[in-house]
């Protein structure tokens, strides 16, 4: 049985994005030049050298305030490597995106003998083919968030005049984490393919117009997004199909006292087209909301109370709104009090966006899982 949580009432809006009230939304948008760091098989981007770059956009623009924001928290995965890194300052916001690929065999990343043991394990042309144009789309993705061209889950920038010009209490952006990764299968003969990609976007809101003494409201919103090997060019056969995705709010990792979650969307089970609004409001009704619409799915909630949002997606065939086969959007928001005191170091929250892809004929299958912590830290 699906577990569920109060429900406040919706605040309705149009248009195909988020739309926030918020004062973020009406400050005016800072001019800073995105930093960005590429990596291949032999030399990843390393965790230091993120550091040094954040570091040295903060002396470029005299941006240590000792102000604490919310930015992805490097962890230790010997299962992926980075080969891009972008950083960016939006309307006083980061804005991050990392790409990985596989460590699969082959792929090692530390130590003298990197280049040697790469070739000791050589795969066969078209594969290494692959991988290399699989990291030369990631890069080329890094080059147009440097040209600030990105797409993000909530557009700051879709409010109306007055609300620019006098803007009611709402949510305030804290930070953004794009994170993307290609997803391998590894064979009987110790081949590994490439057979599709999944991304997970995750933004973290504060409310600006409810707080209790020891607290603060949060909001998540999160994007997982499945493309299947046929929606990326250089993969060509075999053909992998969309078969299960989930995306999950971890509010139980945080490290800012005990989770009280509040609010979620969406809020039932479903087995049809989708094609609604997502929303989640404060006591003064100034709300996240986006409408969205995706081809023939299956949805189930996961979410335990005060732990974690989670909803589950599979890809039933209809004919005429097969989803099994497209580039798929999935969101889902929730909402959370935590402690206050410990906004000065400590874990926010964890997302995760688990993709898996299936070949019916004959039945393979590969996934992947993304995970994006997201930590305070001082920029």
């Amino acid at each position: 049985m699906s577990l569920k949580f109060p429900r406040r009432s919706f605040l309705t809006t149009v248009g195909a994005t988020f739309l926030i009230s918020g004062t973020a939304s009406a400050s005016k948008r800072t001019e800073i030049n995105p930093v960005t760091l590429k990596g291949d098989i032999e030399e990843p981007v390393q965790p230091k050298h993120v550091k040094e770059e954040r570091r040295r956009l903060v002396q470029q623009y005299n941006l240590d305030d000792g102000t604490n924001f919310p930015l992805y928290s490097f962890e230790n995965d010997s299962t992926k490597i980075v080969v891009g890194y972008g950083f960016s300052i939006d309307n006083g916001v980061p804005v991050e995106t990392v790409y990985k690929i596989p460590n699969i065999e082959g792929n090692s990343s530390t130590g003298a003998n990197r280049t040697q043991s790469r070739l000791e394990t050589q795969k066969s042309p078209p594969e290494n083919d692959q991988v290399d144009e699989t990291i030369e789309n990631f890069h080329s993705e890094i080059d147009q968030f440097e040209q600030g061209s990105r797409n993000s889950i909530i557009n700051d920038d879709q409010v109306s005049t007055n609300q620019v010009g006098n803007p009611e209490p709402g949510w305030d952006k804290q930070g953004e984490l794009n994170v993307a990764t290609a997803v391998h299968r590894t064979y009987y003969d110790g081949s590994s393919r490439q057979i599709g990609r999944i991304d997970l976007d995750s933004e973290v809101w504060k409310s600006m117009d409810e707080n209790r003494d020891s607290e603060d409201k949060y909001a998540c919103a999160l994007r997982g997004e499945m493309w299947p090997s046929k929606t990326i060019d250089h993969i060509g056969e075999p053909y992998y199909r969309n078969d299960y995705s989930h995306l999950i709010q971890d509010w139980d990792a945080t490290m800012m006292g005990s989770p009280t979650i509040t609010e979620s969307d969406p809020d039932n089970d479903e087995s049809e087209s989708i094609d609604m609004t997502l929303s989640i409001t404060t006591s003064k009704s100034a709300g996240l909301t986006i409408d969205w619409q995706t081809p023939y799915i299956s949805r189930s909630e996961t979410s335990q109370p005060d732990e974690t949002v989670g909803w589950e997606f599979t890809y039933p065939w209809r004919a005429g709104s097969d989803a099994r086969h497209d580039h798929i959007q999935l969101y889902c928001l929730g909402e959370s009090w935590l402690d206050s005191s410990h906004r000065e170091y400590d874990m926010i929250l964890d997302t995760k966006f688990e993709g898996r892809f299936k070949k019916d004929n004959p039945e393979a299958e590969g996934d992947d899982t993304l995970h994006s912590p997201v930590r305070w830290n001082k920029l």
